[in-house]
């Protein structure tokens, strides 16, 4: 670990591992160790609303993935597989251990990844809205269709903060703040473009149903019935082939149940983390 000061001149801690870029984190708390991943184009401030309650409980840390957020940039591709190593960097630098590791969406494929290979610092799992493959969890039904890939592709060349907010509007099913909107459109938009593109041609390239079984860390699938980004289903499919895994719905959530039923999400998570 090393501190830098901030720009306000704060000093911040970032860590430096032997091999792989600079990554900035923050934590909070003591108690068990919970680890926070984030999702595509945004960084460790989307955690924000639920960082602190956790707290009161356990010691949580998050962090920007590579390319995010105050993370260093590399030249290296920026995708599920390198986010694995940036998991296994964090968790080995700050000598994690007993950890509850939590990722959302593209953070939960990350997260599932670091496991496959046998990451053995996190002794449970949280996925939030995540996806074992985006275009096809047959026998179950993907939103990802050829059309859509296209018809957003087309957007975010066009015309890409408009796209970003367009984007960001379907993780909710309900209606907020037009705030929330902003605020997480303002974290992508300032993510390099060609970073939030390599992710996403990582996310479509990524299959990680053949691996699903190899993963018997307990895992809670945490999925709103309502997710507009990620099917619902992919969820059941997880939890019918993963061996030690469970299921909680959030029946009003969308792509984001950690902002859209908050208190009901920390209260899942935290029951989980602190089981067994």
């Amino acid at each position: 670990m090393r501190l830098s000061r901030s720009l306000r001149g704060e000093l911040v801690p970032y860590l430096q591992p032997e091999q792989g870029p600079t990554l900035y984190y923050e934590e909070k708390g003591a108690g068990r160790p919970l680890l926070l991943v984030h999702d595509w184009g945004t960084n460790l401030r989307a955690w924000d609303g639920v960082v602190g309650e956790l707290a009161d409980e356990f010691r949580v840390i998050s962090f920007d993935l590579r390319g995010h957020g105050s993370s260093e940039v590399t030249n290296t591709a920026h995708g599920v597989d390198a986010f694995a190593d940036d998991i296994a960097a964090i968790t080995e630098g700050l000598m994690l251990s007993d950890t509850t590791l939590v990722g959302w969406s593209m953070g939960g494929q990350a997260a599932m990844r670091y496991l496959a290979r046998g990451g053995v610092r996190a002794a449970k799992l949280g996925l939030i809205g995540t996806m074992p493959f985006y275009l096809d969890i047959s026998p179950y039904k993907t939103n990802w269709t050829q059309d859509f890939m296209r018809e957003i592709g087309e957007m975010a060349a066009l015309a890409r903060p408009l796209f970003v907010r367009r984007f960001f509007d379907l993780y909710f099913s309900t209606e907020v703040p037009p705030e929330v909107i902003d605020w997480l459109a303002q974290m992508a938009l300032a993510t390099p473009a060609w970073v939030t593109f390599e992710c996403s041609a990582s996310l479509f390239a990524t299959d990680l149903r053949p691996v699903l079984g190899s993963i018997t860390t307990p895992t809670l699938l945490m999925h709103g019935r309502r997710d507009r980004m990620c099917a619902y289903d992919a969820s059941i499919l997880m939890a019918e082939t993963m061996p030690n895994a469970r299921m909680t719905t959030f029946e009003l959530a969308g792509h984001s149940p950690h902002l859209e039923e908050r208190e009901t999400f920390v209260t899942s998570l935290a029951t989980f983390a602190r089981s067994g």
